[in-house]
């Protein structure tokens, strides 16, 4: 059975929109968060592009790798945009054992390095509450927020978590 498609609602149109312009005036892409030298922690905005594989696990949970680009950029650090390529394991739990499952809740940790303007990597544990919209058997769009704290290769981390408002474009990959 072929699973019914949900338009995008115009609260999640604008809240896409308004990602995808905060990104578009420089070369973008990465969740290696604003370094800890100039920052204290608290919340950011993301936009990713990314690749997952997912196979399930009992009725309500999964397993998920993904990898991608990503864009995170903050209005306490001067909007300015960090960027690069990320990868991460996540453990989900969904709230719903319906075959479409719509909310979760997850347990993720990975790797993302920043290369627009100062250079450097992170290791990111977190905790992340997801909504996934199906456009297709292979497109999934998933707005999220997700309380995370960085360590980077260099040793530093920052004060206080990073509280993200993010917004996934996932060409997803499911093992039946």
């Amino acid at each position: 059975m072929e699973p019914k498609i949900k338009k995008m609602g115009i609260g999640e149109n604008i809240y896409f929109i308004l990602l995808l312009l905060l990104t578009s005036h420089n070369s973008v892409f990465a969740d290696a968060f604003p370094k800890s030298s100039k920052s204290l922690g608290g919340p950011v905005l993301s936009l990713e592009l990314l690749g997952s594989y997912e196979f399930g696990f009992k009725e309500t949970g999964s397993f998920l790798f993904w990898g991608g680009i990503a864009a995170v950029s903050s209005p306490f650090y001067g909007f300015e945009i960090n960027g690069g390529p990320e990868a991460a394991f996540e453990i989900r739990h969904y709230f719903s054992a319906k075959k479409n499952k719509i909310w979760s809740l997850s347990l993720y940790s990975g790797l993302a390095y920043n290369f627009i303007g100062e250079k450097y990597g992170a290791f990111t544990p977190g905790l992340k509450l997801t909504r996934k919209k199906s456009i297709n058997q292979l497109l999934q769009l998933e707005p999220y927020i997700s309380l995370s704290y960085p360590f980077y290769f260099d040793g530093e981390h920052p004060f206080l978590p990073y509280l993200t408002f993010g917004y996934r474009i996932v060409f997803e990959k499911k093992k039946k």
